[in-house]
């Protein structure tokens, strides 16, 4: 059994002519929420053998914060472009390249790609994630290298209220 915590960046800055969109920085509403939903992940007990990240800023700054919260190592965080803009595509090449001695993978990334993955890996799921959303699943595998067929059955859906 393995378990994967999915959670959609928080809340960034807009859209704007002169910031690329991989460069929006996360707004002060949106670093409360991920403390907030960090404290929940940790007084859950949900806490992550490795953490992955989409590259742009958003992302990363929700990991790095949540990763200090769950006292995970901020530099073992790793980084990779294809939980940016990949469709779900990009989600099933990371979790198949996955050493099995992970347990618990939390992969941090956008919409609507994190919702549609979720949608395709749970039973029974069909919301759409809000910005710090975390999404647990309980994955009836044994390497991640089986994550193409499976459905995984909803442990956790959270978000900032």
């Amino acid at each position: 059994m393995k378990t994967l915590i999915l959670v959609r960046h928080a809340k960034a800055t807009k859209s704007m002519f002169n910031i690329e969109d991989i460069d929006r920085p996360l707004i002060e509403k949106g670093i409360q929420d991920t403390y907030s939903m960090s404290h929940w992940l940790k007084m859950h007990k949900y806490i992550p053998d490795l953490i992955i990240t989409s590259p742009a800023v958003r992302a990363y700054g929700t990991g790095m914060i949540m990763a200090r919260i769950l006292d995970y190592p901020v530099n073992n965080i790793k980084i990779t472009y294809s939980l940016y803009e990949q469709g779900e595509e990009g989600y099933v090449d990371v979790l198949l390249s996955i050493k099995n001695e992970y347990k618990t993978v939390m992969l941090f990334a956008h919409n609507p790609d994190i919702t549609n993955f979720v949608m395709s890996h749970c039973e029974r799921f069909n919301e759409d994630i809000p910005t710090t959303g975390v999404i647990g699943l309980d994955l009836k595998i044994k390497a991640w290298d089986e994550i193409q067929d499976c459905k995984g059955t909803l442990k956790f859906f959270e978000f900032p209220k």
